[in-house]
């Protein structure tokens, strides 16, 4: 039966990566509205086929449609990713990877311009799906660095330590839930530090 989708997957898979990116971005700075809006776009696609993944898709999708926070609404945005996953991985579609641009320099725009590219491998890793983006996001975390302008604040250092430890777990949890979670926990700690700004990452003049 998927094989009489197929072209039409294959077109819809051309567009609709940028709607999960848009979604995944909205609630790294917290804002829900613009979230329920990007939803839209993602269920207009065509579900997939799979009994398990259609299920995992509109549950996903329910959920995320009802997160009244950001930790709620990233976990259901991770299992409607990894159902995306699943269909692309069945269908053979062609999902491209993030282009790997290395930022250079110090300082917290350098170091949040590594954290994007990290958090893009790491969403690559749920939508392709592929093992090795997961494994090379939780890595790209791991070497990110950060030489602010003043002092960091422990605050500051334990969201920076605390974001890299859930990008491994979403590396290493078992597909499904588990991973759903940890993704769902990072984004969480990701807009908590956007919010707080402790002290040590304020952004440096442009």
């Amino acid at each position: 039966m998927w094989l009489l989708l197929l072209p039409t997957l294959l077109a819809a898979s051309a567009t609709h990566p940028d709607a999960g990116i848009a979604a995944r971005d909205a609630l790294l700075f917290g804002d829900l509205e613009r979230f329920q809006a990007e939803l839209a776009d993602l269920e207009a696609l065509p579900a997939p086929t799979a009994p398990d993944d259609a299920r995992a898709w509109s549950e996903g999708l329910a959920a995320a449609r009802a997160a009244t926070d950001v930790r709620g609404a990233a976990t259901a945005l991770a299992t409607v990713a990894q159902a995306c996953g699943a269909c692309h991985e069945a269908t053979g579609a062609a999902v491209p990877r993030p282009r790997a641009i290395e930022a250079r320099g110090d300082g917290v725009r350098a170091e949040m311009a590594r954290h994007d590219r990290a958090l893009g491998l790491v969403w690559s890793g749920l939508v392709r799906p592929s093992k090795g983006d997961l494994r090379a996001g939780a890595e790209a975390f791991e070497d990110s660095f950060l030489t602010p302008r003043g002092p960091l604040s422990p605050a500051a250092a334990a969201l920076d330590e605390q974001v890299t430890t859930l990008a491994g777990r979403v590396a290493t949890r078992p597909a499904g839930a588990a991973r759903s979670e940890a993704f769902g926990a990072m984004i969480a700690t990701c807009q908590a530090c956007h919010a707080a700004r402790p002290g040590g990452l304020e952004l440096e003049p442009d």
